[in-house]
């Protein structure tokens, strides 16, 4: 996940350095960003409920409910 995230960070930082180097920010720039932005958030969703996944299996062996 992280190879993931630092290649997206990366590619936003790469244009954001060319905003602040020519002062303008382009249609195509715009769109980059919120592709990123997504991509980050699928990135970012997948990990965490794969963490609920695996706390809720483990909370459920470490607690099983006495109901039967």
């Amino acid at each position: 996940m992280l190879p993931r995230i630092r290649r997206v960070g990366d590619q936003r930082n790469q244009i954001t350095h060319i905003v602040n180097l020519t002062g303008t920010v382009s249609k195509e720039q715009v769109g980059a960003v919120k592709e990123l932005v997504g991509q980050l958030s699928k990135v970012l969703k997948k990990h965490l409920l794969q963490d609920a996944d695996f706390e809720a299996s483990l909370a459920q062996s470490l607690y099983p409910s006495s109901k039967k």
